[in-house]
């Protein structure tokens, strides 16, 4: 897959969401089977971008019918006490600060590593 390819799956997305609020399993799971061949940094931009665009369909792609969405995820109590000083001092949410910093760092990856998966 290239950077255009999973902008357009993702649009693709945003727009079968935007009309019908859920994604069928076949689709997410032939998107799945393809980022699973898909270089790292191209999968975090994937990821980053439906985070970005459409955060509710992540369940759809997180979830298979024997078990919940994952809604959860761990984070060290030293790191919540600096995005929270952090989401302070930029006037947000902590739950937004995080969110925006991961799309951030994800996005970052992607542009560094693109040079590696050109090369490869």
């Amino acid at each position: 897959m290239t950077k255009e390819e999973i902008e357009k799956i993702v649009s693709e997305i945003k727009k079968m969401f935007d009309e019908t609020g859920e994604i069928p399993s076949s689709f997410a799971d032939r998107v799945k089977d393809h980022l699973g061949k898909t270089p790292l940094p191209l999968q975090f931009y994937f990821w980053g971008l439906l985070a970005e665009q459409v955060p509710d369909a992540l369940n759809f792609f997180n979830s298979t019918d024997d078990e919940k969405p994952v809604t959860t995820v761990y984070i060290p109590p030293v790191l919540v006490k600096v995005a929270r000083i952090k989401a302070i001092v930029e006037g947000t949410s902590l739950s937004e600060f995080v969110r925006k910093s991961l799309i951030k760092w994800l996005k970052e990856d992607v542009e560094k590593g693109s040079e590696d998966v050109l090369k490869s």
